[in-house]
């Protein structure tokens, strides 16, 4: 719900749906890409796949923090 509302209120209505189209699409169509590297990863060594996955949640985590609009809101 938090994600759809910040997306509503920083794009324009007219680009809206697209925008909603493009983060199903990205966020669908990774899934499945993630759960095979996930699944790699983890035949290899679940203590690297569990750190791994920490590291790019927090980064994403950052990279979303340093964003100036959502700061205002």
């Amino acid at each position: 719900m938090n994600q759809q509302t910040l997306r509503q209120t920083l794009i324009a209505p007219d680009l809206l749906s697209r925008a909603t189209a493009t983060w199903r699409f990205l966020v669908y169509g990774m899934q499945p890409l993630g759960a095979l590297a996930g699944g790699l990863l983890g035949a290899v060594s679940l203590r690297a796949t569990l750190i791994t996955g920490a590291a790019v949640m927090a980064l994403a985590t950052v990279s979303a923090a340093g964003l100036s609009r959502v700061r205002e809101l």
